[in-house]
C-alpha cells in the first residue's frame, strides 16, 4: 500500500523522524533529572543503604534471660545516618529561617504582619517545611522509627515558630537584631536561655547537671524499653472488653513513661550536644519528669511535657489566639492546633512506612504498616484542651 503512494510514505517518513526527535528530547531532559539526583541516588545507596528496619544486633555482655538480655553497641553508620539528616535539615530549616527574617521580622509592624509577609510564610516557606521531610524520607527510604519521628518533629516547631513570627510579638531582642541571632532562635530546635537582650552562656555546673541527667534517664529508659519490649508491652492483664479495665490502663501508663523517658533523654543529650557546638551556649531543660511530677492537668501540659512543642504553641497559636477571642476558647483552639500538628506527623509517617500503599509493608519492613486512623488525634487533644478549661473553672 505505501509502495503505490509515495506521498503517504514520505509523511510517513516525516511523522517517524518528528516522533524520534521528540523522543530523543525527553531522554535528554530525563538525562538531566538523572544528573540532578545523582548525589542523592550515590548516598541513597551508599549512607543510606542500610534501612535499620530492624535490629538484629547480638548482645556484647548477657545479664540474664529475665528480660534484660544484655547490652549491644550502637552501629556507626546508625549514626552517620542520623547526622546526615540533621544537616540537610538544618540546611533547610536555615534556608527558611533567612527568608522569615528578611521578608517576614523586617517587615513586620508590631502585631501585623503585612499582605507580602504573610504569602512569603503561607506560601513559600511552610510548604517548604512540611513537604522536606517526606521528600526525605521518600528520596532516602528511610525506616528507621527514630529517623521517622525525628524528621517530623523537627518542621513542625519550625511552622510553629513562623507562625510567631508572623502574628506574635513576643520575639526576643537578640532574635530580632540579627539574622544570626533569629536563626540561632528559629532554626535550632531546642530552646536556648537567654535574658532580655542576648543568649545565656553555661557553666560548668549546668553541663554536670545535664551529663548527670543524660546518663541517668539513659539507663531508666534502657531498662523499662527492654522489659517492655520482652513482654510485647503487655506486663499487665488485659481486657478487650472494658477499655477502661485496670490492666489496660496499667499497660498505656507504662508505654506513656517509656516515651517521655524517650523524650527526656533525646532532649537531653541534645541539650548537651548543641552546647558544644555552640561553644558554651546554655539551652532549657526541655521535658521535666510529667509522669511522675505533675499535680494538675494544667500543670503537665503547660510546665512538664515536652515543652518544645508548649512554648511554641503558647507563642505561636495561644499568644496570637488571646488577643482576639476569651482566654478559653484560645486554650482550645490551641489544643486543636496540636491535635492538627499530630495528624500530620502520623499522616507522614504511615505514607513513608508503607512506601504510599498502607495495604502492604515496605520492602524487606518487618513491622506490619501502620494505619493512622484520621481524627483520633484530634479527638484527644481537644478532649484535653475541655478538661484545661474546666479545670481552671472548678478551681475558680
Amino acid at each position: 500500500l505505501l509502495s503505490n503512494s509515495p506521498p503517504t510514505l514520505l509523511l510517513c517518513i516525516f511523522a517517524g523522524e518528528t516522533t524520534l526527535s521528540q523522543r530523543g528530547e525527553r531522554e535528554k531532559e530525563r538525562e538531566k533529572v538523572l544528573l540532578f539526583n545523582i548525589t542523592f541516588i550515590s548516598m541513597n545507596f551508599s549512607v543510606f543503604a542500610e534501612k535499620f528496619d530492624h535490629d538484629d544486633r547480638e548482645s556484647l555482655v548477657t545479664l540474664g534471660n529475665w528480660g534484660m538480655t544484655g547490652t549491644v553497641m550502637l552501629d556507626p553508620m546508625f549514626v552517620v545516618q542520623f547526622i546526615s539528616l540533621q544537616l540537610i535539615c538544618n540546611g533547610v530549616n536555615a534556608l527558611c529561617g533567612v527568608v522569615a527574617y528578611y521578608f517576614i521580622v523586617k517587615e513586620k509592624d508590631g502585631f501585623k504582619a503585612s499582605i507580602h509577609a504573610c504569602l512569603i510564610g503561607y506560601g513559600l516557606v511552610l510548604p517548604v517545611l512540611l513537604y522536606t521531610p517526606y521528600w526525605l524520607i521518600r528520596s532516602f527510604d528511610i525506616r528507621n522509627c527514630i529517623f521517622l519521628i525525628n524528621l517530623v518533629g523537627i518542621p513542625v516547631l519550625m511552622v510553629l515558630r513562623l507562625v510567631e513570627a508572623m502574628h506574635g510579638n513576643r520575639l526576643p531582642d537578640f532574635a530580632k537584631s540579627s539574622v544570626v541571632g533569629f536563626l540561632l532562635y528559629f532554626s535550632v530546635p531546642l530552646v536556648v536561655a537567654h535574658d532580655s537582650k542576648q543568649p545565656i552562656r553555661a557553666t560548668w555546673k549546668d553541663v554536670q547537671r545535664k551529663l548527670l541527667k543524660a546518663l541517668s534517664l539513659f539507663v531508666q529508659t534502657a531498662l523499662l524499653l527492654s522489659f517492655l519490649q520482652e513482654n510485647d508491652y503487655e506486663i499487665f492483664p488485659t481486657s478487650s472488653r472494658n477499655i477502661f479495665y485496670w490492666g489496660n490502663l496499667a499497660n498505656n501508663f507504662a508505654a506513656a513513661a517509656l516515651i517521655s523517658l524517650m523524650l527526656d533523654v533525646s532532649c537531653t543529650a541534645g541539650e548537651i550536644a548543641l552546647c558544644v557546638v555552640t561553644g558554651g551556649l546554655h539551652f532549657r531543660d526541655s521535658h521535666l519528669s510529667p509522669m511522675s511530677e505533675s499535680t494538675s492537668i494544667s500543670q503537665f501540659w503547660g510546665h512538664k511535657w515536652n515543652l518544645l512543642v508548649n512554648d511554641s504553641l503558647k507563642r505561636g497559636a495561644f499568644g496570637p489566639l488571646r488577643r482576639v477571642v476569651p482566654r478559653s476558647i484560645a486554650a482550645i483552639i490551641t489544643f486543636l492546633a496540636s491535635g492538627v500538628v499530630h495528624e500530620y506527623m502520623l499522616f507522614v509517617l504511615e505514607s513513608a512506612r508503607t512506601n504510599g500503599d498502607i495495604s502492604t509493608p515496605a520492602n524487606n519492613l518487618e513491622q506490619k504498616p501502620y494505619r493512622h486512623n484520621l481524627g483520633h488525634q484530634f479527638a484527644f487533644f481537644l478532649w484535653n484542651g475541655v478538661l484545661l478549661v474546666l479545670e481552671k473553672m472548678f478551681a475558680k
